[in-house]
């Protein structure tokens, strides 16, 4: 029985011997054009994230140091003198066994659902100026008001405060929200986008 040489083999059935030598390269090209795509997809993400979340508070006054700055919307409001995690976890640890781990103070209030503006500072100057802090808001259609203070807490070297948002209505962002003392003197400005305020 005569048998087809090698080559006619390959010819008879559709394939060329030497293709399978390229097809690894041609797979990794894939592969790196899906992981560039995801890569830029995530960073498109990030960025959108970014751009949606409050910048930090830019500070006027040199003598003035804003240490964490916070919009909360919801029916318990937290802001911890320290870290913020270890704060919360101990917070956690402390709901649930009845057990404080550090010796974390701060300020927790739990209520209906609001929206609050929570701030902890310190500053170079005397501690009543510092307790004195007022915040107002306003926007670029020429709405204006002042926030209500609702609660304080002195800790070992910084003070925090929660104020009220409920004063915004129906007004539309963005908003600046500029932090003074009682003098009038400006802290710093918290520019912010949006606000959902109850």
């Amino acid at each position: 029985m005569k048998q087809d040489s090698p080559d006619r083999v390959g010819t008879a059935r559709g394939r060329d011997p030497s293709s399978s030598t390229f097809e690894p390269a041609a797979t990794d090209s894939k592969r790196r054009v899906i992981y560039a795509f995801a890569f830029a997809g995530v960073l498109v993400a990030l960025v959108l994230v970014l751009k949606l979340l409050p910048q930090n508070p830019r500070v006027v006054d040199e003598r003035f140091e804003v240490l964490n700055c916070k919009v909360s919307t919801s029916t318990t409001h937290e802001m911890y003198d320290g870290n913020q995690l270890i704060g919360r976890l101990n917070g956690w640890v402390k709901q649930k066994w009845g057990v404080n781990v550090t010796k974390t103070g701060g300020l927790v209030g739990s209520g209906p659902l609001q929206t609050m503006i929570l701030l902890r500072y310190r500053g170079r100057m005397d501690s009543g100026s510092l307790d004195g802090l007022k915040v107002f808001i306003s926007n670029d259609k020429g709405f204006t008001a002042e926030l209500s203070g609702l609660a304080r807490y002195m800790g070992r070297d910084s003070f925090i405060k929660m104020f009220h948002l409920k004063s915004i209505g129906t007004n539309a962002g963005p908003f600046s929200v500029s932090f003074r003392l009682a003098n009038g003197e400006e802290m710093a400005v918290w520019r912010i986008k949006h606000i959902q305020s109850y």
